[in-house]
This record gives structure tokens, sequence and C-alpha cells, in this order.
């Protein structure tokens, strides 16, 4: 089909043309001095983008992989763990966890809702022998959308005077939505790259606390590849535990450079003003009858995906989505388990801006219409609610 795919998945999501063109290119010797400026200058930019003085570890994997790489430097044998569960992602992070023996306590949100911080602290309380070393908790669940407040999980742990350490899941929400270890006391952020990174799939990241760091000091659990002992000494190739992956850093670097060009408050107020039109638009659908957001806590809902539930007596949403995918070039996401075909995930996260989403919600309106589905157009509404840019002081652009 000519022109382009327009992905909107919340993972993997549109590359920008120019990190694809630095990473287009013959690699370096890992002794080239370039190489080493290359490692040096991705190390030295990630760091802000976390606000931690603590160390970022990259791995040659998906999330999947960081979130292994969190527990086997955190948890001990006897050990157990606390997890926020508010979707299909934190259930397969249990389970995850659960494969390497760890004991996990699981607190279930409602479908939709966040967990209640004051379970957190009763839980926390009922630790008179603080053998829960952690509590894991995704920021955005990519398959629910729903948005955790990061600093109420906190004065929750702090309410219950608890050593808990924080370790939080922003594959969904990493540069989209604010986020702070430093102001927040977050212990370990674990990112996934294909998402708010703008970049292909095959990398992950995960930012360290001084505190954790401490704590993985103390542990004599068998590690190798995932041990941040080994991947902190000096030379180049340690820090990658191997052969460094080549080509995903020239793209990390020139992401960087596109990060810090934007800003990363002006790249998240982005986010915001998109995710708010994707929301204003869904919000009309909602009215009627069978559609609805899958978020129902209208402050949780996330500013990188939105879930929508479309199940009505002759039309659901997995016909739309795939007539929207194979015949009108927009590809959205689908649900797990009881949302399966009943559930459509709009992506609106990373090299993303206002046109592209426009185009794809029109382009959906256009799928659902021809799959049957009952109900009344947003588009026109979302767009009487954009800020005024002819007045100057909102703009998209850069400069």
């Amino acid at each position: 089909m000519p022109g382009i795919n327009f992905l909107h998945t919340p993972g993997p999501t549109h590359i920008p043309q120019s990190v694809l063109n630095a990473m287009s290119r013959q690699p370096l010797d890992f002794v080239d001095s370039r190489f080493e400026d290359l490692v040096r200058e991705c190390f030295e930019e990630l760091p802000p983008l976390f606000d931690t003085d603590g160390e970022v570890f990259l791995y040659a994997s998906n999330g999947h992989g960081a979130w292994e790489a969190t527990t086997r430097n955190l948890i001990g044998p006897n050990d157990q763990v606390l997890m926020l569960e508010t979707g299909f992602f934190s259930q397969r992070w249990v389970e995850c966890t659960e494969m390497l023996g760890v004991q996990t306590t699981v607190l279930k949100g409602e479908p939709g809702l966040a967990v209640d911080p004051s379970r957190i602290t009763e839980t926390l309380g009922d630790d008179k022998d603080h053998s829960i070393r952690a509590v894991y908790v995704a920021h955005t669940d990519t398959a629910s959308g729903v948005r955790t407040d990061l600093a109420e999980v906190r004065a929750a742990i702090d309410a219950a005077n608890h050593p808990a350490l924080l370790v939080v899941d922003a594959i969904a929400s990493f540069a989209a939505e604010p986020l702070s270890m430093a102001d927040t006391n977050i212990d370990v952020v674990v990112v996934s790259v294909q998402k708010g990174m703008m970049l292909p799939p095959g990398m992950s990241l995960t930012a360290v606390s001084g505190r954790a760091l401490e704590r993985s000091a103390t542990l004599n659990a068998p590690n190798c590849y995932w041990s941040w002992k080994e991947r902190q000494k000096e030379l180049v190739y340690q820090k990658f535990c191997g052969t460094p992956p080549t080509h995903m850093l020239f793209g990390l670097r020139q992401a960087l450079h596109l990060i810090k060009s934007e800003g990363l408050t002006q790249i998240q107020d982005r986010h915001a003003l998109l995710g708010g039109f994707v929301r204003d638009c869904v919000s009309v659908w909602t009215q009627s009858e069978g559609i609805d957001f899958y978020a129902r806590e209208p402050s949780q809902r996330s500013n990188s995906v939105t879930p929508v539930i479309i199940d009505q007596p002759d039309a659901m949403a997995e016909a739309a989505r795939v007539l929207a995918r194979t015949q009108l070039d927009v590809s959205v996401a689908g649900g797990f388990g009881p949302t399966a075909g009943k559930m459509i995930r709009i992506g609106h996260l990373g090299d993303m801006n206002l046109p592209m989403i426009i185009g794809c919600l029109g382009t959906l309106e256009a799928a659902m219409h021809q799959s049957g589905v009952q109900f009344r157009s947003g588009l026109d509404d979302a767009l009487r609610k954009l800020p005024d840019f002819t007045s100057g002081n909102f703009s998209l652009t850069e400069g």
C-alpha cells in the first residue's frame, strides 16, 4: 500500500528516520576510540532522564530480561516480593518472578483500577520480620492502560515504616509521563526501548539507586549476565557482559539527542496533549452502548495508551481492528485474556504528533463504521477542545 503504515500499538512504536539512519552503518572495533565515545555518551545522557545519580545498566534484552535482572540482583532465596497487579503485564511479572523461585504476595486491583495504597501499608505493616524486600509496581500497565500514582505507593510504604525497596516498571510510561527517582525515592526503574525511547525492540534499561546497589552487594546468589556488579567494571565490553549491541547503541545515541533537543518536559506535555485528544474522542464513543474506557478512573488513564472496550451484540473490537490493519494500514493493539476480541488499545507514545493521531482515530472510526459498530464520531468534539495554536502561545513543533 502506498504511503506509510500508521503504527499505533503501545510498542513497538514509530521510529524516527534519523534513528534508523544512525543504525544503518558498519560496526566499529570495540577498541576504537569512537566506540568508546559512543558508549560514554549514552551512559552519561541516560541518568538525567531518570533523575538519578545512581547507575543505569543496558541489556541486550526485552523488558522481561530487565525484570529478571532486577529480581536476580535484589531478591535472595528467603526474600519475598509484594506485587501490585493492575493488568495482564503485571500478572506476567508475577509469573516471571515466581518462576525464579521467589515467594510473591499479590495485591490485585479491581479490573480497570489501580491498587488502593492503604492495602500496601496494611500488608507491609503485617510483615513484622521484613521478609518483603521489594514492592514491584507497573507505572502504566500496557494491557490495561491503568496508571498508578508512584508518589502514593512511596507514601504507603513509608506509612508502614517498612524498608522495602520500590521497583517500578516504566516500560509503557518512560519519557511520556513524569517520573523522578530522586523525588519519589524510587530504587529501581526498568525500561524497554521500543516505546517512548523510539528504538526498535532489543534493548532494556535498568536504573538503580545507591540503596539498591548496596542491597545487591549483600547477595551471594549465582549471577553472571544479569549481574550489576559485573557490569560496573571499567572496560567497555564489561558493561555489557560480552559483545555490546553496537547498532542499538548507535540508535540510542540519536534517540537521546532527539529527547534532549525537544526537552523532557516538552515531550511529556506533548504526550499529555495527545493522550487528552484521544480520550476526548473516545469519550464521545462511550456514549454508545457497549463502548467504554477500560481504565475506569479518569485520573488513572495513561498518556501512553488508551484501551477501549467495544462489545456490542452485532460488533466487537477485533473486527474493526483487523479491518483497520489489513485494509486501511492503521495498526492498533488488541486485548489479552478476558478482553481478547473485545478491546482495542490505541498507542500514542514516542515519535508521535497530532496529525498522526488524527489520522489514526479517523481511520479507526471508518473501520468501526464498516464493521457494524454503532457509535457517534468523536473527532469533531476532540478537535474543538484543542488549545488555540493561532495564539502563538502553544506549539507542537521545535522552536
